[in-house]
């Protein structure tokens, strides 16, 4: 059978966002200011993720701090960092190239959580190279950090109002709920994801019996 010829422009288009993503962080990472995060530099994170997925092994996650300055002219000034699948590297945005194993600042999101974030994402795609949906894949990745933020010692309302409030406003204006307020629905969900979440990173993660169930519907 043939195919269609919308199926085959939609898989030339999404060729050429692949290409230019992988082009994006190939000049990102030509900076002099690049800064190549090894295992010694951040031991309380990469263990923290390599708890959960003991077939793998996380410390060779390429990850590289790069000038935040220098995301923003390549249009990635919105995110905190990202996981890219196709060079399977880990780009996270920072002015403060600086070390953080035993970081214990509480902010809005600090690097030692962005990086706990992306490695879960680099982590469970290493374990298995099924595509996720961004939903379930964002799911996974803020439900399984969870237990990182209680370890710093977080209350849940923290964790909620800081951590997980872009997350659960993009889910709000997404799904248009006029009968609540944004920043109720952020602390009412928010307190139910956590609630569901604890615990998880104390065990081994298996996609063979993960389901969508797993992760409270926001």
């Amino acid at each position: 059978m043939k195919k269609s010829k919308v199926s085959t422009n939609k898989i030339l288009e999404r060729k050429k966002i692949i290409k230019e993503v992988e082009d994006n962080i190939a000049f990102l990472l030509k900076d002099s200011r690049v800064k190549k995060i090894e295992y010694q530099n951040a031991k309380r994170q990469f263990d923290y993720v390599q708890n959960i997925f003991n077939e793998i092994d996380v410390s060779e996650a390429n990850i590289y701090f790069v000038p935040y300055s220098l995301m923003k002219v390549k249009g990635y000034g919105s995110v905190a960092g990202f996981y890219n699948y196709s060079t399977e590297k880990i780009v996270i945005g920072t002015d403060l190239l600086l070390d953080f194993t035993d970081s214990n600042i509480k902010a809005k999101v600090t690097l030692d959580e962005t990086l706990v974030h992306e490695l879960l994402h680099y982590a469970r795609h290493h374990y298995n190279k099924n595509n996720w949906n961004v939903d379930l894949e964002e799911d996974f990745a803020y439900g399984y950090s969870i237990d990182y933020f209680i370890e710093k010692g977080y209350s849940d309302e923290d964790i909620a109002n800081n951590y997980l409030s872009p997350y659960l406003a993009n889910k709000y204006y997404l799904k248009k709920r006029n009968n609540i307020s944004v920043t109720d629905f952020i602390i009412d969900r928010g307190l139910k994801f956590i609630k569901n979440s604890k615990g998880r990173s104390k065990q081994i993660f298996d996609t063979k019996i993960i389901s969508r169930e797993d992760l409270i519907d926001i």
